[in-house]
């Protein structure tokens, strides 16, 4: 069974992200000998604020799915100073395709102020235990591409 949890806060707040370009295993000289992983996500873009919005993340290793994988997604969004932030927005599981999807009802769904833009989303799989049978991995950032979003919708 899939589950996606989105996190929805009134006055989201946002943290700034060490942004560090990169696919593919995250592997660490503690990480106990884990399996590589690499996670793709897919951009989204739609000219209709109501239309259903999709973030996606795909985890493998060696090309084969991974089953039942908790993914967290984070969004990134410049301010009116271009300054770049961001923060998890959700978690999905993946299915037995290996895909985890967090769904929007539209774009103002999103979580952004009135004075950000959505840029682009990350998805992440971090392995919890430092004995986790997968390594951790982060996608490259995929684009956003939406009319509004958040309290910019209104």
């Amino acid at each position: 069974m899939r589950r996606a949890t989105a996190f929805n806060v009134g006055l989201w707040t946002t943290v700034p992200l060490l942004l560090i370009a990169g696919t593919g295993c995250s592997v660490q000289s503690d990480s106990g000998g884990c399996i590589p992983t690499e996670i793709e996500a897919a951009s989204v873009s739609t000219d209709d604020p109501t239309e259903r919005v999709v973030l996606s993340g795909r985890l493998t290793t060696e090309g084969k799915p991974i089953e039942g994988a908790e993914v967290q997604f984070m969004v990134l969004h410049t301010d009116e100073s271009g300054e770049l932030s961001g923060g998890v927005t959700g978690i999905a599981e993946t299915d037995s395709e290996g895909l985890a999807e967090l769904a929007y009802r539209g774009a103002k769904d999103l979580p952004a102020f009135s004075d950000e833009t959505l840029v682009a989303y990350r998805a992440e799989y971090t392995s919890i235990t430092d004995t986790a049978e997968y390594c951790s991995a982060s996608s490259e950032n995929a684009t956003i591409d939406v009319p509004c979003a958040g309290s910019g919708c209104e």
